[in-house]
């Protein structure tokens, strides 16, 4: 694997550099810049310049992580949608981030990084001179490494580990965590070599996910202050409902029924926790099935067609849309990576 700098005492000695042959992307307006990054992580809401010519996006794949590199060259404003099946950790490397959540604003400057979580909405306020490499890890595979390191009763599967909010620094614990990262980011500009060999590469979200548990505080340990108010009943009703029966035939009302509640008054509650409608969290739910069961198509030999309608999908098109939209690849895309892991 690449090494990283001998003198370790300063993160930024070796931060990650932009992927310059991997989909790099410069110059932008607003609105182009939202909807490219949007296809890398979620829509999102965006407050800056008309125009941002100094916007730099770079991305590369190992294993499952989504590594970018990433600057809008502007003082731009982030509304952050709760994430729900993935966390996003991200390293500052210039200028300042601040993000604001919950009445409170934390300013993470170069050289820390920031663990987004993915239950709970955020603004982020990026400086003009801030640039950041952001990896994206899936919550499935933090939930999988923690049920294995603190059992059951120590990760809630009906809510996802929350860790601690504030900015990470680089210290004897988090040395680990920043050298992976910048040995990731290093190897993915190889021609797959290193972590990003074909026989390593399935094997570096699982050993981010495990450094991450014990470099950062998070639930599963105890109470760190990272969750939010308690949730209404009627929502874990409702997403207990849809859970079951995500792959049937399921209207509004019949959620709305299952809640106890009106669907108006159901929308509300979505909206205000979850940042998205009953439905638009049906179609999540739906996808996260779908992507469980195209990894295993990759051994059934079970067609993405057969995979959509089997998940409630009617419209093949849409559900390639929603997926690439959530996922970052095609449902062909998913088949092929698992068949040849």
């Amino acid at each position: 694997m690449t090494a990283p700098d001998d003198d370790r005492s300063d993160p930024s000695r070796f931060a990650p550099q932009p992927f310059d042959d991997f989909s790099a992307t410069e110059g932008a307006s607003a609105g182009l810049a939202k909807r490219h990054v949007a296809r890398f992580f979620r829509t999102h809401d965006i407050v800056t310049a008309p125009d941002l010519p100094g916007f730099r996006h770079s991305h590369a794949m190992v294993g499952a992580l989504s590594l970018n590199h990433l600057t809008y060259g502007a003082q731009t404003i982030i509304g952050i949608p709760p994430l729900r099946d993935f966390y996003m950790l991200q390293w500052t490397l210039a200028g300042t981030a601040t993000y604001r959540h919950d009445d409170r604003e934390i300013r993470v400057s170069a050289g820390s990084l920031y663990v987004v979580n993915p239950d709970r909405r955020y603004e982020k306020v990026w400086d003009a001179d801030c640039t950041q490499f952001i990896v994206r890890i899936d919550r499935e595979t933090v939930d999988e490494v923690a049920a294995r390191s603190y059992g059951r009763a120590g990760t809630d599967q009906a809510e996802p580990i929350a860790f601690a909010t504030g900015a990470v620094g680089h210290s004897k614990r988090t040395t680990g965590l920043f050298s992976f990262l910048q040995s990731i980011a290093a190897d993915a500009r190889t021609d797959g070599n290193g972590w990003a060999h074909h026989r390593l590469a399935h094997r570096v979200a699982p050993l981010l996910a495990e450094l991450l548990l014990i470099s950062v505080d998070h639930s599963a340990e105890g109470d760190v202050g990272a969750r939010g108010p308690s949730r209404p009943r009627a929502l874990g009703a409702a997403e207990d409902f849809i859970k079951v029966h995500a792959r049937d035939t399921i209207r509004l009302q019949e959620i709305a029924d299952a809640a106890g509640v009106r669907p108006r008054t159901l929308h509300k509650i979505f909206r205000e926790h979850l940042g998205v409608s009953p439905i638009a969290y049906l179609r999540q739910v739906r996808l996260d099935l779908a992507r469980r069961d195209l990894r295993a198509a990759a051994a059934s030999g079970q067609s993405v067609t057969e995979v959509a309608t089997g998940c409630g999908f009617d419209h093949l098109s849409k559900f390639a849309r929603f997926y690439k939209e959530r996922f970052g690849e095609s449902p062909s895309d998913t088949v092929r990576r698992h068949r040849t892991a």
